[in-house]
Order: structure tokens, then sequence, then C-alpha cells
């Protein structure tokens, strides 16, 4: 198993509106199934899914910070298509959370806030405004509403594949 990509990596193709469908459900849902897991897991939040990797605490601080920046950049896609999104630095954001136990706390409540918010606006989106794009330039592309809406419904998954490994259950 690659554990830098225990689900495989993310590869896009145009998704049908079922798809597309059971991609936003994918995200409604991503915070519930995380805490699931989290409730019957042996939390050793110290421990990396694989040797120069993060901890499961930075994984889970990442995915707030990941996905508070991805509900951003969609609603930017929304306003104002064919603008350019802002890069950051993901290992930089991740070194300014606090690995306590009420911050991991914070950062799970996050993901559910951000989660029912962005699954809730997908959900109002016409097909006119999933074919919206924004340009991404650390990829040098223009990017889809569609496809931020499959890539982060993967990459909940990614995340969760992560710490699931870094708790010894993968």
């Amino acid at each position: 198993m690659n554990k830098s990509y225990p689900i495989g990596e993310f590869d896009y193709k145009e998704p049908s509106k079922e798809e597309r469908d059971a991609a936003i459900a994918e995200i409604a849902n991503f915070p519930i199934a995380l805490e699931s897991y989290l409730e019957e897991a042996n939390l050793q939040w110290e421990n990396q899914y694989r040797e120069g990797g993060w901890t499961a605490a930075e994984v889970l601080h990442h995915l707030a910070d990941s996905h508070i920046n991805a509900f951003c950049r969609m609603k930017l896609c929304l306003a104002e298509p064919g603008s350019s999104l802002r890069p950051y630095d993901e290992k930089e954001w991740n070194k300014l959370n606090s690995l306590d136990e009420e911050n991991l706390h914070l950062s799970m409540l996050t993901l559910y806030g951000i989660h029912s918010k962005m699954a809730k606006m997908l959900s109002s989106c016409s097909e006119e405004q999933f074919q919206q794009t924004i340009f991404h330039p650390e990829s040098e592309q223009h990017v889809s509403l569609n496809w931020f809406c499959m890539c982060y419904a993967w990459h909940g998954q990614h995340h969760l594949a992560h710490i699931k490994l870094a708790f010894g259950d993968l």
C-alpha cells in the first residue's frame, strides 16, 4: 500500500449529476464518518501515518485548515469566476495549530460547520455554476466547481485513511 496515497491519488474526470450528488453527500457526511471512527479508535494522536508524515493530530488540523480554504475557494469560483485563487503553505499553517485536546475538538467542530455550509452551498448550485472555473496557480490550470466538489469528497477520505493508518487500523 502506498501510505502517501492509501486510497489512490485524486484522478479527476467530469462527473455525472449522480456522481456529483454522491460527492456532495460524501462532503456532508464526512465529519460524521470521521467522528464515528474516532469514537471507536485507539486515539494515539502523536502517531504518524508514515515516517516523515504528519501525526494523526496534524492531519485532523490540516483537514480543518484545508477545508476552510476549499470553501472560500468554492465561493470565489461562484462569485468571481475566472479569478485566481490564493495558494497557502499548508505545512506552515499546520505549524500554527496547538496539538492539545481542546484544539483537536475545535478542528472537529470546524469540520462540522464547514462541511454543512459547503454541502448546502453545493446542493443549491445550477449545472452552469458547476462549470464555472477559477485559476489554480499551483497546477497552472483552470479548475471548475465540479473539480472542487469531487476533489474535496476525495480529500476527506484520503486523510481519514491517513488517520486510520496512524492509529494502526489500516
